[in-house]
């Protein structure tokens, strides 16, 4: 039992580890996305916070990464699963 307690232990900083990594991929690509998405709107949608809202969610790769998001939030579970494999 305390061997399988360690293990799991062990997966959760790795998961830990990969989620965070995951979390500040997936922010960077945002951020860059929505830049991208910008660049080429007139004016009167920059200045206008709701239709800028509006234009950015109907963007592909600005939903994309916000739902990617959005899926990377909340709290994550890590369980440790038995197998043959070593």
């Amino acid at each position: 039992e305390y061997r399988r307690v360690v293990m799991l232990r062990n997966v959760a900083i790795v998961g830990e580890k990969i989620v965070k990594v995951a979390q500040a991929y997936v922010k960077s690509k945002l951020k860059e996305v929505v830049t991208e998405a910008t660049v080429d709107m007139p004016p009167e949608i920059l200045e206008n916070e709701r239709r800028l809202y509006e234009a950015l969610e109907e963007h592909e790769d600005v939903d994309l990464w916000t739902r990617a998001r959005r899926h990377m939030e909340g709290p994550w579970r890590y369980v440790l699963i038995p197998s043959p494999m070593p």
